[in-house]
């Protein structure tokens, strides 16, 4: 045989042996041909257990654990976790590596090749927003996770360490990475949920989501008899009846804005509507007017849920126009997630000017009217309340002995102005028909006696939801003079109220000579005056008598007031007869929320026949309340 021939045949013959060896090799994934059995049921336990696991398939992992001692069965992966475990294995390759069998024991490496989540994790994203990014992962990271097993029988199975390792692995995954509560998807959802609680009427859902951490308490309202589903129920006729599509408008690293198109109840024209009729809004006038003619204001809450109850119909009833508006949504650390509606979003119902129907001659008159034909009031009664209704063109409000009131001008969120007249000052009053919070302020510039006193100042709500603007101005020797006030509206330069109060020389002063007027009647009434009434001394009122039989010598009479008062508080009385002065009397409070001054004039020798004129002022003031005349006549 040729010598180099031989070499290159053994050389061949030799790199033959060397290729096929290593195709067996490979072949059986790094095993020997010796124990490949036990190595290739390592692996398959190893594969079978991940699977089932990955798949959330725990009962049958089981089978593949020693013992059955699995630690998922006892530990739980929360569900946002798994929901990110998923993706992340979904895009992962697994493999079995490493695999060592030697009589009754065994391991292998279970090697994961991950997407790179250090590449997106500080995007910002949510998790929904970041599971869907994963597939757009470029780079990778290795991970390794051993596996020991016994064996068990022919079967490989995996210690319960493993399992508990391969648990933490899992929960590892995504670690440190901060999702934001936020998303696109859950802003648009949030919007919704938003809506949905408004129509509901649940305000307490509401004031949640829009991040009040107290519940709201209704408890005031319904102790004074206000029927509270009367107002959610104008919350839920407005936003049943939006019909809105919505998409974001403007993402930011903290934000979601999310606007709404779409048709919504023409609220405003449709109550405004409602309102100005005059016998729509006679019945609940009524019920207010009969309450306070009783001496009590318990109705007036009954009527206050009337009027909502009208708004929540007129809503229901309302054409549609167009609405648009939007709602910025955000998420604190925990990634709860809440709603900052804009201020067009929620309905405002209590800015729509009503107060002119509720208060125009018509409805008043409709009012009184039906309380009239219903037999809830006398006609003496509807004669006295009924008479100042027949201009409706006089700026003149208030007007009693010495003082008027005048409205010169008035803006949409005027209520109504007063005055009162106390024994150190004059106090001019404005209400507005919203309601604003502690530290809001208002401008004014008043003038007394033509005399600029304050131009420019400030008024500077007392409490939240209030509405009464009042404004002091002492005096030394008399309260008389002109006090001309006007107040801006709120953060404008509009007119809120331009009022201008007269008050008399003579008021503050006891005259020494009074007027006489018609017997057992009253006139000259302030505006605190509710009624007036004289009665004999068992307590009968003599209403319809012509003069005053004293059969004791006194004269009793009681007048009562619109506001309550505390106790002390004091109302004078000066009385004269045949025109002459006599003295003063005086009736002091002995409770807290009283209404109710009773007077018993009693002279030394008992009263004297004659003509008697009683001039009772305001509480605690000069002013005048009321003048009375009654013919006495000893019994």
């Amino acid at each position: 045989m040729n010598e180099e021939r031989g070499k290159t045949m053994n050389t061949k013959k030799v790199m033959s042996i060397v290729t096929a060896t290593s195709m067996l090799v490979l072949s059986v994934s790094g095993c020997s041909l010796l124990g490949g059995k036990d190595r290739q049921a390592i692996e398959d336990a190893a594969t079978g257990y991940i699977d089932a696991v990955n798949a959330g398939k725990f009962n049958k992992s089981l089978k593949f654990v020693e013992d059955e001692e699995d630690f998922f069965q006892e530990n739980e992966i929360p569900s946002d976790q798994a929901e990110l475990i998923a993706a992340v294995m979904s895009a992962s390759e697994i493999t079995v590596e490493n695999i060592e069998a030697k009589k009754d024991q065994g391991s292998a490496d279970i090697v994961f090749t991950m997407p790179d989540l250090d590449e997106i994790a500080d995007e910002g994203y949510s998790l929904d927003e970041f599971i869907d990014a994963i597939e757009d992962i470029e780079g990778e990271t290795e991970e390794t996770v051993e596996f020991s097993f016994v064996k068990d029988g022919e079967d490989w199975l995996i210690e319960a360490d493993s399992t508990e390792e391969y648990y933490n692995f899992l929960m590892s995954i995504g670690e440190g990475i901060e999702f934001s509560g936020l998303s696109e998807a859950a802003a648009l959802e949030t919007v919704d949920t938003l809506v949905n609680l408004l129509r509901e009427g649940d305000l307490q859902g509401v004031a949640a989501i829009c991040g009040e951490s107290e519940e709201l308490d209704f408890s005031d309202l319904e102790e004074e008899g206000m029927d509270v589903n009367s107002i959610i129920n104008v919350f839920s006729a407005y936003y049943t009846g939006l019909d809105y599509t919505s998409e974001v408008t403007e993402v930011t690293e903290d934000a979601i804005t999310v606007s709404l198109t779409g048709t919504a109840p023409d609220a405003q024209a449709a109550i405004e509507e409602t309102f100005s009729d005059p016998d729509t809004v006679a019945p609940l006038l009524a019920d207010v007017y009969e309450s306070y003619l009783n001496g009590g204001n318990g109705d007036i809450s009954a009527a206050y849920s009337s009027v909502y109850s009208l708004i929540g119909e007129a809503i229901v009833s309302a054409d549609t126009i167009p609405y648009s508006s939007s709602v910025v949504v955000t998420a604190d650390e925990e990634g709860n997630l809440f709603a900052e509606p804009a201020d067009d979003f929620i309905f405002d119902f209590y800015n729509i000017d009503i107060a002119d129907a509720l208060s125009s001659d018509e409805a008043v008159m409709a009012a009184f009217d039906l309380l009239l034909e219903q037999g809830r009031i006398s006609q003496s009664d509807y004669d006295m309340y009924t008479g100042a209704y027949g201009g409706g063109s006089s700026t003149t409000v208030i007007s009693s002995s010495g003082v008027t009131l005048e409205e010169l001008e008035t803006g949409s969120d005027f209520y109504l102005s007063d005055y009162s007249i106390t024994n150190d000052d004059v106090e001019l009053l404005v209400r507005t028909m919203a309601y604003y919070n502690t530290g809001d302020t208002f401008t004014y510039d008043l003038t007394v006696n033509g005399e600029e006193y304050a131009s420019g100042a400030t008024y500077e709500m007392a409490d939240d939801m209030d509405d009464r603007i009042e404004i002091e101005i002492p005096y030394e020797d008399s309260p008389a003079g002109v006090y001309d006030l006007t107040v801006y509206d709120y953060e404008a330069t509009t007119v809120l109220a331009h009022i201008v109060l007269t008050v008399a020389d003579s008021v503050g002063e006891v005259p020494e000579t009074a007027s006489f007027g018609t017997s057992m009647s009253y006139d000259n009434t302030g505006s605190d005056f509710y009624t007036f009434h004289f009665y004999d001394v068992s307590g009968n009122a003599l209403d319809g008598a012509s003069e005053y039989q004293s059969t004791d010598g006194t004269v009793c009479f009681t007048v009562r007031t619109w506001d309550y008062y505390d106790e002390g508080d004091v109302v004078t009385c000066a009385v004269y007869r045949d025109g002459a002065y006599v003295e003063s009397i005086e009736s002091v409070s002995e409770d807290d929320s009283n209404d109710t001054f009773p007077f018993v004039y009693e002279p030394d020798g008992g009263v004297e026949p004659g003509d008697y004129t009683f001039i009772i002022s305001d509480v605690n003031s000069p002013a005048t309340l009321v003048i009375a005349y009654a013919t006495v006549e000893p019994a």
